[in-house]
């Protein structure tokens, strides 16, 4: 069962089907997990047994593993990543998390300011 965190700004109800794979190939719907309210609390949950989640890969190199067992996806589609905060974020940081996420995902165009 997916593991599901709760955001302030909820998933669309198509966006989640996509990500659950709802229904499944034979027309069964897809079993849901557990609601959690942090990343650290899907980690728990897999943990327990209590679910399967797709992490982001870079999770790998800052959690101990534990009991969890990380397996890369290397077949799944791409996607669009946007990384979007408020005028009031602090410049600095904000230059810092898109360098992180060029490096990260390889992609080195300049950024769109909205």
């Amino acid at each position: 069962m997916p593991c599901r965190l709760v955001t302030a700004q909820p998933t669309s109800p198509e966006a989640e089907r996509f990500w659950l794979a709802d229904p499944r190939p034979d027309g069964a719907p897809a079993p849901r997990g557990p609601l959690v309210p942090l990343v650290e609390d899907c980690l728990l949950e897999v943990g327990r047994g209590r679910g399967v989640w797709l992490a982001p890969q870079p999770l790998e190199t800052v959690m101990p593993p534990g009991n969890l067992r990380w397996i890369p996806v290397t077949d799944a589609e791409r996607f669009d990543l946007a990384v979007v905060w408020s005028d009031r974020a602090p410049q600095p940081l904000i230059t810092r998390l898109v360098a992180e996420v060029r490096a990260l995902t390889g992609h080195d165009q300049r950024l769109h300011a909205a």
